[in-house]
């Protein structure tokens, strides 16, 4: 009762108590000693005595095993606490192993279905798998332990609220910050209604909004939430638990984001204090201080210092993590800012591409257990790390490594979706069920947007529920075709890309990036264009830089004011256009050679220009190329070198888009004019497509031209 009630030290006493009375009464090896001090060293865990519950958890497993035997079904008990402690001592490799052999017994007992107990083994190992960052092994935990308690225990039971947190740290450290949102704020509102005042859920609850509100640039509402967390936790446990330090450097983080340095400093030194007390100078917590005091010595200008605390904090992690994981590989892009910021390009360049390997393990490990809209997210949590990369490999010779980083990026999240397409489209059993229920929901959702008759609090509500529905068939459909070892494309590379591009043609693949000042790199980052141009009858890559994409965004917002505004000149409207080409095409012209044929992979605003439409030397573009626009430069692999063949041509005209009376009937959750708009009708249309089938009945009758 005290434990549940949050009363730590109470509970510690009563436990105390218990065993010696059945120490004295039935001897130190009685199997009734396990679950006592089980109970014990859990308390001591959460008191932050991390090496006297991990010796009470070995004690007890010992009196289990001797007296039960190894695979007694209820030593899972005693192997889940155990496994529980080497997580809160940062083991995470022993922590994973005993948790497995708590699982094989709970299956074992209970059988593969739902049941209560076998979801807090899951549980457990979804967090040992991402505090030892398995981001993929942890999601699919998570999921079935939330499946089960909300299956056997109701979504609104303390357990299944618990796993709804956690799994929101997942998703915020998966990059889904929309969807951590959501989970840590139903969490706390579930946890106040059923918990009392004060207690560690509480305080874990808070803490953890406390932090994705400054994540999310939210710092007043960060500042109240760690400060009702830090009264509690010191209300429930005093000022020197272990939770004390870890809210200070959340709160040291809020006050960097804030501009207040000297504040963040004490806040750091506090913790490091406190957590160095508690769990020694080598704990996963102690060093994640050395990032944070490096960052507060690069915002004074002292890279050499925060150099070697980065190095420190990364030899610490891979000794206990491997070279593998993502904290590693986040710690070697800190490492490569100071190093920059130093001077020392070549060593940046050397831990930046560590960083980026790193992340792009990341992001292929996760690729087949998450969401479209979650692959998404996690890119671009991680695309400065690429756009640094791209900064400070500028130099000619970096020009095909860099456009294969860029290739890699932006082909990520589509490569696994042409795969679940592939996978789902034409397929049977699981995978026409998974297609079925798929565009069910996604009907449902386009429905739901367009609704008249819901109030939008409770259109809000459904568009959401029915979101949550379509993602988790999305990703049942990516594990669907990774077990079906299904691939829509081979992997991209600049070779492969080249040999499927038509004869006489050139690529243009750009990016809309940020370019930093490797001697400021926490500086504010300019946004330009840059482009890479191949071309295929050498397969040579060229990088070509197009300049700042504010300015270059207002040449395109001018040029297409004035081709969609009537009655403008003619010449005004081609004066724009020239402008506009002189800054985005006509750099690329030496590189584009004697190109007949240019691929265009867009970005950003250009992905709104017709390159077409640009008036030339000799006309229009279009008049000079074939231009033939690419989502992605990876597009070429699925359309092969085979130049597709059409027959005739399909001409609309004569557009009424009212025709059938009705005028503005529908609702847009944008406001898009498309969707909540009304056009006039455009009866000169029809005039136009007769001239031109005219035109090609006429071309049908003659020989071809060379």
């Amino acid at each position: 009762v005290a434990m549940s009630l949050g009363d730590v030290a109470a509970a510690t006493a009563y436990y105390r108590q218990a065993l010696a009375i059945l120490e004295r009464l039935y001897g130190p090896g009685d199997p009734l000693l396990v679950g006592f001090l089980d109970n014990l060293g859990d308390a001591r865990q959460r008191a932050g005595e991390l090496e006297e519950a991990l010796t009470l958890h070995g004690r007890a497993l010992a009196i289990a095993t001797a007296t039960r035997g190894a695979d007694h079904p209820a030593n899972a008990n005693t192997l889940d606490h155990l496994a529980g402690a080497y997580l809160a001592m940062g083991d995470y490799r022993r922590a994973v192993d005993v948790a497995d052999r708590a699982l094989d017994l709970r299956r074992a007992e209970h059988g593969s279905g739902h049941h209560p107990e076998v979801a807090v083994t899951l549980h457990l190992i979804a967090r040992i798998r991402q505090r030892g960052g398995d981001l993929a092994g942890a999601q699919r935990f998570y999921e079935q332990a939330l499946a089960s308690f909300e299956a056997t225990l109701g979504p609104g039971h303390l357990h299944t609220t618990t796993v709804r947190a956690n799994y929101g740290q997942l998703l915020r450290d998966l990059g889904d910050l929309s969807g951590a949102l959501r989970a840590h704020e139903r969490s706390l509102a579930e946890l106040q209604a059923i918990l009392p005042e004060h207690h560690d859920h509480l305080v874990a609850a808070l803490s953890n909004l406390g932090s994705l509100y400054r994540r999310l640039g939210r710092y007043d509402e960060a500042d109240a939430m760690l400060d009702q967390a830090m009264e509690m936790v010191v209300v429930l446990h005093g000022g020197d638990h272990p939770t004390v330090s870890t809210i200070q450097i959340t709160q040291g983080m809020v006050a960097v984001a804030r501009g207040d340095l000297p504040a963040a400093e004490a806040l750091y030194q506090a913790a490091r204090e406190g957590l160095t007390a508690n769990f020694g100078e080598e704990h996963p917590h102690v060093t994640a201080i050395l990032d944070h005091f490096g960052n507060l010595r690069q915002l004074e200008g002292r890279p050499d210092v925060a150099l070697k605390l980065f190095g420190r904090a990364r030899d610490v992690r891979v000794q206990r993590f491997g070279e593998d994981h993502p904290e590693v590989a986040r710690t070697s892009g800190l490492l490569a800012k100071a190093a920059a910021q130093a001077g020392q390009l070549e060593e940046a360049k050397k831990w930046s591409i560590l960083q980026n390997d790193g992340y792009l393990r990341l992001a292929q490990a996760v690729r087949y257990s998450t969401s479209e809209r979650q692959r998404i997210q996690l890119l671009k949590s991680q695309r400065s790390a690429v756009d640094f990369g791209l900064t400070l490999h500028s130099d000619p010779e970096y020009d095909a490594q860099t456009w294969q980083a860029v290739l890699t990026w932006k082909g990520s999240a589509g490569e696994v979706l042409m795969g679940q397409n592939a996978t789902l489209q034409g397929g049977d059993g699981d995978a026409a069920e998974l297609y079925t229920n798929l565009t069910r929901v996604r009907a449902q959702i386009a429905a739901a947007t367009l609704s008249k008759d819901m109030d939008p609090a409770a259109r809000r509500f459904e568009i959401t529920r029915l979101s949550d529905d379509k993602e988790a068939l999305e990703r049942q459909a990516a594990t669907l075709a990774k077990s079906l070892r299904v691939t829509a494309l081979p992997s991209a590379t600049p070779a492969r890309v080249c040999q499927a591009m038509g004869r006489g043609s050139a690529l243009v693949d750009i990016l809309a990036r940020r370019q930093f000042d490797v001697a400021a790199p926490q500086a504010p980052t300019q946004t330009v264009y840059t482009a890479w141009v191949t071309d295929q009858k050498t397969c040579t890559v060229e990088r070509i830089e197009l300049g700042d994409r504010a300015e270059i965004d207002v040449l395109i917002a001018r040029w297409r004011d004035l081709v969609g505004s009537p009655q403008i000149a003619t010449v005004r409207i081609d004066a724009a256009g020239e402008s506009l080409r002189a800054a985005i095409w006509d750099p690329l012209k030496t590189a584009l050679g004697k190109a007949s044929t240019v691929y265009i992979a867009p970005d950003g605003g250009l992905s709104e220009v017709a390159f077409a439409a640009l008036p030339s030397e000799h006309g229009y573009l279009l008049e000079e190329y074939e231009l033939v626009y690419l989502e992605n430069a990876r597009d070429l692999l699925r359309f092969g070198t085979d130049p597709l063949e059409g027959e005739g041509a399909f001409l609309v005209g004569g557009i009424d888009y009212d025709a059938d009376g009705t005028t503005g009937a529908m609702i847009s959750m944008r406001d898009a004019p498309c969707v909540a708009g009304s056009y006039d009708a455009l009866p000169g249309t029809l005039r136009e497509v007769e001239e031109i089938e005219a035109k090609w009945q006429a071309n049908l009758s003659r020989e071809p031209v060379e």
